[in-house]
């Protein structure tokens, strides 16, 4: 039996951070209903690449639910959304700040209706504050937090942007799951649902913990700015290109990883000066050359029993 068999999920979510909660929460067992509007729809379905007609993203997070369109600006609508919540354990909805308290649709009004029930909305900067809201994408919530300042930095100015939505997923998506699984261990304890305010930048900084600790170290210290090993700063944590234009990743903070490195490339000369800050452009020349003089298959064979 899955954890979360017999709990009902209304998903009023679109594109990525809600569906792919909603998602995990399907995983688990959890019988989701995706509602859309009957217009519009989940702007994922239009979004580019698709297969067969319907955006790829679209089917990818929203397998394992059950669908329908509801207009919840009609009281029609607004009826059949009340006889769900009456069943349901969970509402998820992702609209701006403000939407569903306008709809008539907001916790207070939904746990009148149904008082077990869970109620989680994601946003971009949380349901209040000066930035609640404002409109946003997960660069922008990257932005403010010092994350995207964190990536420029360790590119030396070149922007850098990542591949992967951070904020959504990181800062939305997990927190939204984690917050409605603690939500149901609550409610089984005091008998009644919660709302859930789950904010995408505020989720952000969790991922920001080691720059944040580099930075107010170096404040302490009366030092400018901060360091950041894991931004490409130190030799011993960066990409080479091999002989034949395959890349490695060479992941070796902790000395004795990096000592052993150098060890098996006959670069033991460099062990010392591993967190030299003055000597890292040094360091990177001598590996890359490492690098630079064989294929992959031969660094793949010379490591390949070594714990490095």
């Amino acid at each position: 039996m899955a954890a979360l068999e017999g709990i009902k999920v209304l998903d009023l979510t679109r594109l990525l951070p809600g569906p792919l909660a909603s998602m995990y929460l399907a995983d688990y067992g959890a019988d989701i209903i995706k509602i859309e509007d009957p217009f519009l729809g989940d702007y994922a379905r239009d979004l580019e690449p698709k297969i067969g007609g319907i955006g790829s993203l679209y089917q990818l997070v929203n397998r394992g639910k059950k669908s329908m369109t509801l207009n919840l600006q009609t009281e029609e609508g607004k009826g059949i959304f009340r006889q769900l919540v009456a069943q349901a354990d969970v509402v998820l909805e992702g609209f701006r700040p403000g939407v569903m308290t306008r709809l008539g649709l907001d916790y207070d009004t939904l746990s009148a209706w149904n008082p077990r029930i869970i109620y989680c909305s994601i946003s971009g900067y949380g349901q209040d504050g000066p930035y609640a809201k404002k409109a946003g994408h997960d660069l922008n919530f990257i932005g403010f937090t010092g994350l995207l300042f964190d990536l420029l930095q360790g590119s030396k100015g070149t922007p850098l942007l990542p591949p992967i939505q951070t904020a959504d997923i990181g800062g939305g998506t997990f927190h939204a799951v984690m917050g409605i699984l603690q939500a149901l261990i609550g409610r089984e304890k005091k008998g009644k649902g919660e709302f859930i305010d789950v904010s995408m930048t505020d989720g952000v900084f969790r991922f920001m913990l080691l720059p944040f600790g580099y930075h107010l170290a170096a404040q302490s210290n009366q030092e400018q700015g901060g360091f950041n090993p894991i931004t490409g700063s130190l030799a011993c944590y960066f990409v080479y290109q091999s002989k034949d234009q395959r890349w490695f990743a060479l992941g070796s903070l902790e000395e004795k990883f990096f000592s052993r490195f150098c060890e098996v490339a006959g670069l033991t000369h460099l062990i010392e000066n591993q967190w030299a800050l003055h000597k890292q452009d040094e360091l990177k020349n001598e590996i890359q050359a490492f690098f630079s003089s064989r294929t992959e298959e031969e660094i793949s064979a010379l490591f390949s029993q070594e714990d490095v």
